[in-house]
């Protein structure tokens, strides 16, 4: 008798693989993060006098590059907002471009701010690694 243990496997895996998964997301802390905690995928499960519909909506966030991605159109470096930089670009006399071959191939690193919590100072040099700032 033939058993078919391929699919058994790649059920495990899955199951495995989205119970990690769902371990990582419910140990994020983080202000952007929303923690969303369940949602019944059963009828019997749902309340009889409340619906989970009112609930799940999608939404969409404009983190200054994005944009809605046209089916009949090419999408160019220039999509997104015009002249913004990530705020983790400490430099504000250079392009992106500069402030990247700077870190990486001049080892330009940026003055730890003079205000701020030694925190940020803090995360910023460990972020920078063994050159100091």
């Amino acid at each position: 008798m033939i058993q078919d243990t391929d699919g058994l496997h790649k059920a495990l895996e899955a199951s495995i693989l989205r119970n990690e998964e769902v371990y990582i997301l419910r140990e994020i802390q983080h202000t952007n993060v929303v923690r969303f905690i369940g949602a019944c995928t059963k009828t019997t499960a749902i309340l009889h006098s409340y619906s989970l519909q009112g609930f799940l909506v999608v939404k969409v966030a404009d983190f200054g590059v994005a944009r809605f991605q046209d089916q009949g159109g090419i999408m160019t470096a220039e999509t997104g907002t015009y002249r913004w930089m990530a705020p983790e670009i400490p430099y504000d006399t250079m392009t992106p471009l500069q402030a990247a071959v700077g870190v990486r191939q001049v080892g330009i690193t940026p003055r730890a701010p003079k205000k701020g919590t030694s925190k940020a100072v803090g995360l910023i040099a460990e972020m920078l690694g063994s050159r100091s700032i």
